[in-house]
Formats: C-alpha cells, sequence, structure tokens
C-alpha cells in the first residue's frame, strides 16, 4: 500500500491510502505550440476602404483594400496585376474628390477565381527627396 494519493485538482497529496502500489501517471507534458515569425516590420490593419490604382498604360482599377501597414497594402482586383509591376495607388479613394496618388510596387499575386478575381500586395516605394 502507498502512503497517500495525489489530488489532481489541487495538485496536492491528500493523504489517503490507496490500494494500489501503482504510482499514479503524471500529466502528459504539453509542449509549446512553436511561434509564428512575422516578419514584417509594421503591423497590418484589417480596413475596407476604396483605392484607386494607375498603371502606365491602362485605365484607373477601383479596388477593395483588405487591410493595410505603414508599409503597404493588400487588395482584390478583377485585373491582373503583375509582381514588380510599378503602380501608383490612392487610398482611401472617393469618386469626385482629390485623389493622392503615391508610387508603389506589387510585391505577389494570387489568383484566388482563375482568371477571374486577384488578391495583391502592394509595398509602397520610397522615393528621394530634393536636398
Amino acid at each position: 500500500m502507498s502512503l497517500s494519493r495525489c489530488c489532481w485538482a489541487c495538485r496536492t497529496a491528500c493523504g489517503r491510502r490507496s490500494r494500489s502500489s501503482a504510482t499514479p501517471a503524471a500529466p502528459p507534458q504539453v509542449k509549446p505550440a512553436p511561434s509564428v515569425e512575422n516578419r514584417r516590420k509594421h503591423t497590418r490593419t484589417k480596413v475596407s476602404y476604396k483605392a484607386s490604382i494607375r498603371r502606365s498604360g491602362f485605365t484607373d482599377d477601383i479596388v477593395t483594400c483588405e487591410d493595410m501597414s505603414k508599409g503597404g497594402l493588400c487588395f482584390k482586383s478583377r485585373k491582373q496585376y503583375f509582381e514588380r509591376s510599378d503602380i501608383e495607388v490612392a487610398v482611401p479613394y472617393s469618386p469626385g474628390a482629390n485623389a493622392i496618388f503615391v508610387p508603389a510596387q506589387i510585391a505577389w499575386v494570387v489568383e484566388i477565381t482563375p482568371g477571374k478575381l486577384y488578391k495583391c500586395g502592394v509595398a509602397y516605394r520610397l522615393t528621394s527627396r530634393p536636398s
């Protein structure tokens, strides 16, 4: 007979005599989940703004932004864009209002619906300031 039994609720020995001589099994070891590394410099914020995308030789495209950060944004469009394409983006955008376009570049493109809907990541480009 063992001397005491372990109380699993409060993790203390309760002093009761156990009838079996086997010691209670230890609780399973819980390993922490591997941390997901965030490679982004700036945190993203979910948004639902409209934006205007301007490309040389194309008409302006009005898109819906999904998220934004200090370094760029993500949007969905029915028009196809290609990685490393130079664009200008105005966000937030409202028709008829003055829009301020800033230089940017398409960082990545994912085809959501084949030939119909694309999700694009945009990185703002730095421009040199005149001295």
